[in-house]
């Protein structure tokens, strides 16, 4: 019994080693480049993910405990999560962020400032979230949002269509 398992593990051994020294000879170890979509679309797609997180904070600073708390916390839960990653990618790319006063949406053929991207509300939308409560808070929060994320889904349709990078268009 001692050989038999012996053998066994022998095999094993080998069959892993073999599996792993395949994947290795066929790895494919190309970086696809970042192209002007992928850094466009990253730096717009974080400042409306951060406006996703103003809109929410918000909304929660007067109502944490509003029908709509939990959907706000996680945009703020997964908004953030996605920004780690534009940024991991911007760095991949030797790229900042982009600036306050850049033209957003260029990459696109769509140029316009940062804070007129489709579905970024206004401060006097973002000042009536933050006095607002109860029902009232919950219906103005979903409409923003709502809208908010409206206005994103062209440019990650954009995106997807016009980015370089595999990765990119997938996210």
């Amino acid at each position: 019994i001692l050989v038999a398992m012996g053998v066994l593990f022998g095999v094993a051994v080998v069959v892993v080693l073999f599996g792993a020294a395949v994947r290795w000879a066929t790895a494919d170890d190309t970086v696809e480049p970042f192209g002007n979509a992928d850094i466009g679309f990253l730096q717009d797609m974080i400042d409306h993910h951060q406006q996703a997180l103003l809109i929410s904070n918000t909304y929660l600073d007067n109502n944490p405990d509003g029908d709509a708390a939990a959907y706000a916390r996680e945009v703020i839960m997964f908004q953030e999560r996605e920004i780690i990653r534009m940024d991991d990618w911007l760095e991949q790319a030797g790229v900042a962020r982009g600036t306050p006063d850049r033209a957003a949406m260029a990459w696109m053929g769509m140029a316009t400032d940062v804070a007129l991207m489709p579905g970024m509300p206004d401060p006097a939308t973002i000042d009536e979230l933050a006095v607002a409560t109860g029902a009232d808070a919950d219906r103005l929060f979903f409409q923003i949002m709502g809208d908010h994320h409206i206005g994103g889904a062209h440019m990650a349709d954009a995106a997807a269509a016009s980015a370089k990078r595999s990765d990119i268009r997938t996210f």
